[in-house]
């Protein structure tokens, strides 16, 4: 899904919730003027920003990137609280926080049960022939680390690149632009560990 198309899809949430633009501004701290310049197809916002339009309208992040009616993203009420229940620590293989990423079309679910803790763990399924690199400032501190849990790519980091297999691992500074590229025949399966947590993939 392309700029204009999330622009569109935000547009329509935010009307159905009978919000202003300023109004949804204002519920989660993003500029008014970036509100309007993602609605109009201007610009392609970060995860971080799709995670707090989603919250704001009530509504799950695929609803803003994803056309398909697939249930990839059940409710997942205690995403974004601190809560001391054993059921608060583990997250389900089918209530998983998932994303469909609009240029990459890698597939992210998220492992953690919160983005307030010390690190997140993401899983992530790259199809044959996708590339998936972070976005310039995506993270703006931090360090990360990468395990690939079935089929094999290309990472790169900065000017430096490395072919990994099932079983291999990486550790790198999260500011370096970094990316990765499914050079097999089947899907490629990473687990990243990212700290701290932000999911501005």
């Amino acid at each position: 899904m392309d700029e204009s198309a999330i622009g569109a899809r935000l547009r329509t949430l935010r009307m159905r919730q009978g919000l202003t633009g300023k109004a949804l501004a204002r519920s989660t701290g993003i500029s008014a003027s970036l509100v309007s310049r993602i609605e109009r197809g201007n610009t392609l916002p970060s995860v971080g920003v799709l995670m707090r339009l989603a919250r704001a309208l009530g509504s799950p992040m695929v609803d803003l990137v994803d056309e398909s009616p697939a249930p990839v993203v059940p409710a997942h009420a205690h995403l974004l609280a601190r809560e001391t229940s054993l059921d608060a620590m583990v997250v389900r293989k089918g209530e998983r926080f998932v994303l469909i990423h609009p240029i990459s079309k890698a597939r992210y679910e998220l492992l953690t049960p919160s983005l307030t803790g010390r690190h997140e763990v993401l899983e992530l399924v790259l199809a044959p022939g996708r590339e998936h690199a972070s976005r310039i400032g995506a993270h703006p501190d931090g360090q990360e680390t990468v395990v690939i849990l079935k089929g094999q790519c290309t990472i790169r980091i900065g000017s430096l690149s490395a072919e990994l297999g099932e079983g291999d691992a990486v550790t790198f500074d999260a500011t370096i632009p970094h990316g990765y590229v499914n050079v097999g025949v089947d899907d490629t399966v990473l687990l990243a560990i990212v700290t701290p947590p932000h999911v501005g993939i």
